[in-house]
């Protein structure tokens, strides 16, 4: 990853926003790409700078799908694929802006020889279809940003077999040489690159075709399961376990639960079977500055009722208050260091989740779908979960979270465990305690990497 910040620092062209440069501009080179080309949208481009500034976001995004590529044995970070989907999609609609510059208007067009807008698309499509269509992984993956509306690239598939078949790519050529138009050095139309990617196969449809399958049984079974009760949790109603874990918590604290009255908790591999997010009180959230930030306005209305919890369940995202939550046999919080100096951005990162369903597949390299730990995951930055294998995906499990307070160097901290017992009675549990539920699973010294 190290080697990627310093590949990406190098080639992307950072003096284009020096005007616009401040002390907080984030030094993480992916979010600068993410942030860069979003101006880039947004900004007035003279011809020669549209030109230029897509190209520089065409470089850079390769370098970064490159380093994804080679990662053949290694399955995408969250955070590896949410800025993938981030940078892509400021990418396309750069690329739509470019094109629309050079289309004619009413007979006139912005930018001329109009036959450049053309140029730049083959060249970024044929980019794209060189490389990260051609590896499983990372194709699989873009495809799935094609179908969620958020993501703004429901026209990239339609884009992609326009500009470079080899129709296209030809009668390109044939105008380039005919105009005798000398394009940039750095937009090159590679003629062999035509068709050599694509954005579905045989292969992903009768994967697609089993997943549905897997997804439809797999959604059955979790609401009947769900709906299977035969007590209440223990620790519901005790006023003192209430108090203890709300004296407990901060903004953004994982709260995990076990229900052992739920037959849904036998059907999820490891302790934990839920994590949610506190998003902290109304009187935090103001101190903090993020209560009035137009991103925090769909989760006003919740906190106000004391519905502070947020999570996803199989009926979609959900706030619920603690009172609620806590219907519960065993309850823990766990704490990430990064919630602390990047408020802001996790929060704005759960609220690009609210949109989503619940993913009954449990494939956490599917970003438009997410179980309750993938929500937490595609919503805390760059951080490096355990994963597991779930019904032959991988998947990231309560469990998976949890465990991570365990490792050296971790991101994670234990913050509280409780224990119900019989009469609504609990017992509040050590970290040793916690550290036993995940015996078998810790045997060799774990290290954050």
């Amino acid at each position: 990853m190290k080697q990627l910040v310093c590949i990406l620092a190098i080639i992307f062209n950072l003096n284009a926003f020096a005007q616009g440069a401040n002390s907080q501009m984030p030094t993480d080179p992916l979010k600068l790409i993410e942030l860069q080309s979003a101006e880039f949208i947004k900004s007035t481009e003279s011809c020669d700078e549209v030109l230029a500034n897509h190209i520089s976001v065409v470089t850079a995004s390769e370098k970064y799908i490159l380093s994804l590529v080679s990662k053949k044995s290694v399955e995408l970070a969250p955070y590896e694929i949410n800025m993938l989907q981030k940078i892509l999609t400021n990418r396309f609609l750069h690329l739509v802006k470019a094109i629309n510059m050079y289309k004619e208007v009413e007979g006139v067009a912005t930018c001329s020889p109009k036959i450049l807008g053309s140029a730049i698309a083959v060249y970024d499509l044929t980019e794209l279809g060189s490389e990260a269509l051609k590896d499983t992984k990372i194709r699989r993956i873009i495809f799935n940003f094609t179908n969620f509306p958020r993501y703004q690239l429901t026209k990239l598939k339609e884009l992609y077999d326009h500009y470079t078949s080899e129709e296209v790519i030809q009668d390109l050529v044939e105008k380039i040489n005919e105009e005798k138009i000398t394009l940039p050095a750095n937009l090159v139309i590679n003629t062999e690159t035509h068709n050599e990617g694509s954005l579905k196969n045989l292969g992903d449809i009768s994967l697609t075709g089993a997943t549905s399958i897997l997804s439809g049984v797999t959604r059955v079974w979790g609401f009947i399961s769900d709906h299977l009760k035969w007590r209440d949790g223990r620790i519901n109603g005790n006023n003192e376990a209430y108090d203890l874990i709300k004296g407990s918590l901060k903004p953004l604290d994982l709260l995990y639960e076990k229900r052992n009255f739920v037959l849904s908790n036998y059907t999820i591999p490891g302790h934990w079977g839920h994590v949610a997010v506190w998003l902290g009180t109304k009187e935090e959230l103001i101190e903090m500055g993020i209560w009035d930030e137009e991103f925090f306005e769909p989760f006003r209305k919740a906190i106000e009722e004391g519905k502070n919890i947020i999570e996803i369940r199989k009926k979609g995202i959900n706030f619920v208050s603690l009172h609620d939550f806590i219907n519960l046999d065993e309850i823990a919080v766990t704490r990430m260091s990064n919630a602390s100096n990047n408020e802001a951005e996790i929060y704005q990162e759960i609220s690009e989740q609210l949109d989503k369903t619940y993913d009954f597949t449990f494939n956490a390299q599917t970003s438009d779908k997410i179980t309750c730990s993938e929500f937490i995951a595609y919503s805390y930055g760059d951080i490096h979960w355990p994963e597991t294998q779930v019904l032959g995906q991988v998947g990231i499990k309560p469990d998976d979270l949890a465990i991570l307070t365990l490792y050296k160097n971790s991101p994670a901290e234990f913050v509280l465990y409780l224990k119900g017992k019989k009469n609504h009675l609990f017992e509040q549990k050590s970290f040793d305690d916690w550290k036993k539920i995940f015996a078998t699973s810790t045997e060799e010294e774990l290290v954050y990497q």
